[in-house]
């Protein structure tokens, strides 16, 4: 019978200069019950990383110290991508996963902290220090069932060009926000363009100010952000795009968050280089020292802050969202049906089709059939949803998922 097994999948997009990594173990057609996906939970280990030419390494986890938390894969099965930064060099790039289910009465598992291997068959007792029929293992001696890896061979050839442009669209034209495919949380990417040819706007540039907003279908709104605010509240603490990871996700609540469109902002600023050369041929707003300034004059080594040459001014909003309006900033929407729409068509599918089953060749008791009315309804419902997102056309998107719930 198939067993469960790590897997992994990697690949170099040039243009980007990134790494695109995903998890591709198999979690769904493997036949051990202690290894179905749901056991892969909040008590699993879960660890993606990258071990860079230099030695240095980037970590994706759900534990505690890693450079971005990630969800467990019985919520959402990682598939991210990290940016090389100007520093990265060519060379080979290790990509691993390690994936251990939790604790449920065999095999090696993350429990209390530890690994933990099964010595015997049958046996169910709990792993603790002290047990003879459980031995703790490093994760380092793990069975390759729970570990894989990938060496990419990566030659930097990209060169940067153009002025920095915010953006959730990749060079393919894809808005870069989806819904994972168990519908456990929405995966956000932000792909403006670090690969540029413009001063003071190199990916290292952007080493403090990272800020994503979600307003969901409620009107709730939800901060990722890797900066304090006096007046706001971050739910999630995030790196800034020097970090090299581009990648982030929320998990959905099944108690609050509901089918409907959901909207993100995005802001990315650079913490001033006192080497660039600001020509100011763009509008230029640089972050110092917790607050924003915009360039008013060309300069280079001026500090913003209580610059008395002219060539700076505190960057302040007299309305926020016209901030969402300048380069360094970005818009995204999306439409959410898989929280509770699918599950109701298809139950109300199989409720029509019992119907049908035993009218179908009286037309004029389908016709009186409310089953059969409310699914053609609520098909017409999610299909005019689909046709506004491919039209842009939000604010029809909003009215149909009125008729929807």
């Amino acid at each position: 019978m198939p067993i469960f097994q790590a897997a992994i999948t990697s690949s170099y997009d040039s243009n980007q200069e990134a790494i695109l990594i995903a998890d591709s173990s198999d979690y769904v057609t493997n036949t051990q019950p202690t290894h179905a996906q749901a056991k892969f939970d909040g008590n699993s280990f879960y660890r993606v990383d990258i071990t860079k030419p230099d030695n240095s390494t980037f970590v994706w986890s759900n534990q505690v110290g890693a450079d971005v938390t990630i969800a467990s894969p019985s919520l959402n099965i990682f598939d991210g991508s990290l940016v090389l930064l100007p520093s990265d060099g060519s060379g080979d790039y290790v990509n691993r996963v390690i994936s251990v289910p939790s604790w449920s009465d065999e095999d090696p598992y993350n429990h209390s902290g530890y690994f933990w291997q099964v010595i015997g068959d049958g046996i169910t007792s709990e792993p603790a220090v002290g047990n003879p029929e459980w031995t703790i293992v490093s994760m380092s001696a793990l069975n390759a069932k729970y570990v894989a890896e990938e060496t990419l061979q990566i030659t930097k050839s990209a060169v940067g060009s153009g002025s920095f442009n915010g953006t959730f669209v990749d060079s393919d034209g894809n808005t870069t926000i989806s819904v994972t495919s168990n519908c456990g949380s929405i995966e956000i990417t932000d792909s403006s363009n670090y690969l540029n040819g413009e001063a003071g706007h190199a990916q290292s540039d952007f080493s403090d100010y990272r800020f994503i907003r979600m307003r969901t279908p409620s009107g709730r709104l939800y901060y990722f952000s890797s900066v304090e605010f006096d007046d706001l509240v971050i739910d999630q603490i995030i790196l800034p795009a020097s970090s090299g990871g581009n990648t982030f996700f929320y998990q959905f609540d099944e108690d609050i968050d509901t089918d409907g469109v959901y909207e993100f902002t995005m802001c990315n600023y650079p913490t001033w280089n006192n080497t660039a050369d600001y020509s100011n041929t763009e509008e230029t707003i640089v972050f110092y020292n917790g607050e924003l300034y915009r360039a008013l004059l060309p300069s280079q080594g001026i500090v913003p802050e209580n610059d008395a040459t002219g060539s700076w001014e505190l960057y302040e909003l007299t309305d926020p969202e016209d901030e969402y309006t300048t380069r360094y900033c970005t818009c995204a929407k999306i439409a959410v049906l898989c929280i509770s729409t699918y599950d109701c068509l298809e139950k109300m599918v199989r409720d029509a089709y019992c119907k049908i089953d035993t009218d179908y060749c009286n037309d004029d008791l389908l016709c009186e059939n409310k089953r059969l009315l409310d699914l053609i309804k609520l098909f017409v419902a999610i299909r005019s949803v689909e046709y506004g997102v491919n039209n842009n056309q939000w604010e029809e998107v909003a009215n149909h998922f009125q008729i929807i719930s």
